[in-house]
């Protein structure tokens, strides 16, 4: 008698993960996200990436506060298998959809990485790219730069390039405020 085994992995949903945090499989307070049906921990933020979230958050709040919402560490749901909490990003205020879902598109993410730099331009690259976010700005706090991200096509962008300490960036999409590189690495 032959066995047939499944060798392919079990992949969750966005409603799988809630229910295993229901039931107690997964504690409330675990810092995990849910990518392409995998549960992925989320890495631990040492002081210099909290520094720099710290820094943008300000940023940010400071120049879109009247039309966007600023969401910190707060999940996106980029279709059934995937809900990522980006370290950034802007939701246009007349986009919000209420108490009852998370956000499905936002024109803006930035990830804050040192440890997580690998994963940030793998995974989480192409999963925003999918996911058609126009522009993803990577705060590389290990090299001292930003990289951006613009153009979604497949799962890459089709215009990237970085920024160093010393010049600035602006949104693509939502030009005008002027954001120095130092400042978004966190350095005041």
């Amino acid at each position: 008698m032959t066995l047939l085994v499944n060798r392919s992995p079990r992949l969750f949903t966005v409603d799988d993960l809630y229910k295993m945090v229901e039931c107690g499989i997964l504690g409330v307070q675990e810092r995990v996200e849910l990518i392409e049906g995998e549960i992925v921990p989320m890495s631990p933020h040492d002081p210099k990436h909290s520094e720099a979230l710290t820094w943008c958050n300000h940023l940010f709040s400071k120049h879109f506060g009247a039309d966007y919402l600023v969401r910190v560490q707060l999940p996106l749901r980029l279709g059934n298998l995937s809900e990522p909490e980006p370290d950034l990003a802007l939701l246009a205020i007349a986009d919000t959809p209420g108490n009852t879902a998370h956000p499905t598109h936002v024109p803006f993410v930035l990830e804050v990485a040192s440890t997580s730099l690998a994963y940030d331009r793998g995974e989480k690259l192409k999963l925003y790219a999918r996911a058609r976010i126009p522009e993803y700005w990577i705060v590389n706090v290990r090299d001292g730069q930003v990289e951006v991200y613009r153009d979604p096509q497949g799962d890459n962008y089709g215009d990237q390039f970085q920024r160093s300490r010393g010049e600035v960036l602006e949104l693509l999409h939502l030009p005008g405020r002027i954001f120095p590189v130092s400042t978004l690495l966190g350095e005041p």
